[in-house]
């Protein structure tokens, strides 16, 4: 049950991960197990290791913007 919510994070996310993470330049030189880690990432299968995709994941929900709250909502006012 957990993996599967993982797994729908990482693949929810992977647009904006796409978009928003940029590598230097000798980032799979530099850093080669979580290059292929990354780059080995299955959608459907067994993937031993998912911590390079949810790392990145984690990094760009940490970016979302806080929800924004109503004038109300910040007065204490309910409906």
């Amino acid at each position: 049950h957990q993996n599967q919510n993982k797994t729908a994070r990482i693949f929810t996310a992977s647009a904006s991960v796409q978009k928003l993470i940029w590598m230097p330049v000798d980032w799979k030189q530099r850093f080669p197990k979580f290059a292929k880690d990354l780059l080995s990432y299955l959608r459907i299968g067994t993937n031993l290791n998912d911590d390079a995709p949810d790392a990145l994941t984690g990094s760009v929900e940490c970016r979302q913007p806080p929800k924004r709250k109503s004038v109300m909502e910040i007065l204490g006012y309910v409906r």
